[in-house]
């Protein structure tokens, strides 16, 4: 009873801290993909890595290459999926409302403006729902069109739509006619917003490579837009979102390998630098003067915004296709393989790293293709199936959890010479486990995750253990971040260096692992400090030939395999016939 009244106080009073924090934070808005007007995509929340799972939002029907993002208001988050609208709260993660089976494809983020949130559809509609109830408000009619661009602005709906056209008309207009200006070209990105002289001032990609500038003067139904500079921007790849630079008055916009400056006031291009590889995600934009952008070469760039010139470069080893988060501190990104980074603003020096994967053990693969939104409480992402992490700093995750480990997998050669997989029981006794010649290589194969804090990757280790003596035997190991899997060397083959004047030898050999039962132990622990452990036994018999490929009857890979937990041993009595070559030639 008092550890049930204890386990009770500490979640109020971890609801206490989030209220309070997110109270604190409450004036942090998203109402655009990329958060602001200007669509710079920096959040001015004051954010510290590392971070754990705050909620996890799995939809009902996966989405498909989900490009979005999400947006939200500081009380409500807001998704769109194929034909789906979902408000959630944004402190739990749980649907407040939902629009699902719309008879409509929709095709952009939610836009939020004036109690209301605007969705662009494929059949040529813009929708309006309450911010409150999801009901339906007076819809925006574009033709027979698809309409990939939608944002609100000082109480104006804007659209643009494949065929070329810029529609605009007041929020919640009722019966005033909407007005339009053709352009010619199809609308490939968000729009970019500012104040020019008392009038609105926006730009956007198109698919003539080119970016448009437009002028809205007057209001209501006197409202006029004017079409002002259509730059011709490098040739080379796709147009990302374009970011406006109010201290400067210029656009920096990325296409192909390139990140190009354009002057707002006339249109003219200005600086342009080239990176390495493509730039899939628009740039973020910090108020110090920097920019901030990936590639899918799986580099992060910092840029100095007067000039174009690089400040620092930092390689991931992941590619990068989403626009970046920038806060006063940090710079987020999200990297293609499901990796959640922060790096340091200043220097670019990775200070954290969260595999999104470890969320969901079911899930095998997750991929960032949409913004990172800022929060009050921290950050969320949104994968390409639409699922949304919700991200917080580890103080407001409440953690008791350590690391968890599955789906160990022994990997050794086959006297062939390829590799064979045996899976392990969790917990087996030695006399489970089938036994395997200790020839060198042997490889054992861990996932280890942390659905809370994640896993900190500088604590993860294994080490050998000798059943009959105790005694432990140094091993080394390599982890993979991207599928959170150690691979452990039990017994493995190494080079030697070559002495002078001396041929280099390719492979040294080695002896086998000595004959008995062996513990494989891999230890872990996550941010919140928790501290996590298996142990997997393995038995070696150095009278068994090498392992034989499993055989298409017995079920490939299945247990009753050759060679595979529940069959039998090649070698072993009943086992398949004893093949091999001598020891140390593997």
């Amino acid at each position: 009873m008092r550890q049930r009244r204890v386990g009770v106080l500490i979640a109020v009073a971890v609801g206490i801290v989030t209220a309070l924090v997110v109270g604190q934070q409450a004036t942090i808005t998203w109402k655009a993909p990329r958060g602001y007007p200007v669509n710079d995509g920096f959040g001015p929340v004051s954010l510290q890595p590392p971070l754990g799972s705050f909620w996890y939002f799995l939809p009902m029907r996966p989405a498909r290459n989900h490009r979005d993002g999400v947006t939200h208001d500081g009380q409500s988050v807001y998704w769109t999926g194929i034909n789906t609208v979902t408000c959630l709260d944004i402190v739990t993660g749980a649907i407040k409302w939902e629009k699902d089976n719309l008879p409509y494809s929709i095709l952009t983020a939610a836009a939020i403006g004036d109690g209301f949130v605007y969705v662009g559809t494929g059949q040529g509609d813009v929708l309006s729902l309450s911010t409150a109830d999801g009901s339906f408000g007076t819809s925006l009619s574009c033709g027979r069109v698809n309409v990939n661009s939608v944002g609100v602005y000082k109480g104006v709906l804007f659209a643009a739509t494949s065929d070329g056209t810029l529609h605009y008309t007041p929020v919640g207009a009722g019966a005033i006619s909407p007005g339009s200006v053709t352009f010619g070209y199809g609308s490939v990105t968000n729009f970019a917003f500012w104040d020019w002289n008392g009038a609105i001032r926006l730009c956007l990609g198109t698919t003539s490579q080119r970016l448009f500038f437009f002028e809205v003067s007057g209001e209501g139904e006197k409202a006029k837009v004017r079409l002002y500079a259509r730059p011709l921007l490098p040739a080379g790849g796709n147009i990302t979102d374009p970011v406006y630079d109010p201290s400067q008055n210029a656009v920096f916009v990325g296409v192909g390998e390139f990140v190009v400056r354009v002057n707002a006031q006339f249109g003219t291009l200005g600086f342009r630098t080239r990176l390495r590889g493509t730039i899939r995600g628009a740039p973020a934009l910090s108020p110090d003067g920097n920019l901030y952008v990936g590639t899918d070469a799986g580099i992060v760039y910092a840029l100095r915004s007067r000039d174009l010139s690089i400040l620092w470069r930092t390689e991931l080893g992941s590619p990068v296709s989403a626009p970046v988060l920038a806060t006063p501190d940090f710079v987020w990104v999200a990297s293609f393989q499901g990796l959640l980074y922060a790096l340091e603003a200043k220097t670019g020096r990775v200070r954290w790293r969260y595999r999104l994967a470890d969320r969901d053990v079911n899930l095998r693969n997750v991929s960032i293709l949409g913004p990172l939104a800022a929060a009050p409480f921290g950050l969320m992402v949104c994968d390409a199936a639409g699922r949304i992490y919700a991200m917080a700093p580890v103080q407001l995750v409440r953690d008791t959890t350590p690391p968890l480990f599955r789906d160990p997998f022994l990997l050794l050669l086959s006297a062939s010479r390829q590799q064979v997989g045996y899976s392990i029981p969790d917990d087996a006794s030695f006399e489970e486990v089938p036994a395997i010649p200790g020839r060198a290589p042997i490889h054992l194969r861990v996932l280890v995750y942390d659905p809370g804090s994640g896993v900190d990757e500088r604590t993860v280790q294994a080490f050998l253990l000798e059943s009959r003596t105790n005694r432990q035997v140094d091993v080394t190991s390599e982890f993979d971040p991207a599928r959170g899997q150690i691979l452990v060397n039990v017994h493995t083959i190494f080079r030697r260096e070559a002495r002078a004047g001396e041929r280099p030898a390719r492979i040294a050999t080695i002896p086998p692992l000595a004959d008995g039962e062996y513990v494989v132990v891999v230890r872990a622990s996550d941010y919140a400090g928790n501290v996590g452990e298996a142990r997997y036994g393995i038995r070696v018999d150095n009278s068994l030939p090498p392992p034989e490929l499993p055989t298409a009857q017995a079920g490939l890979g299945m247990p009753g395999a050759p060679g595979m937990p529940g069959g039998q041993v090649p070698g072993a009595p009943g086992g398949g016939p004893a093949r091999g070559r001598g020891e140390g030639e593997y």
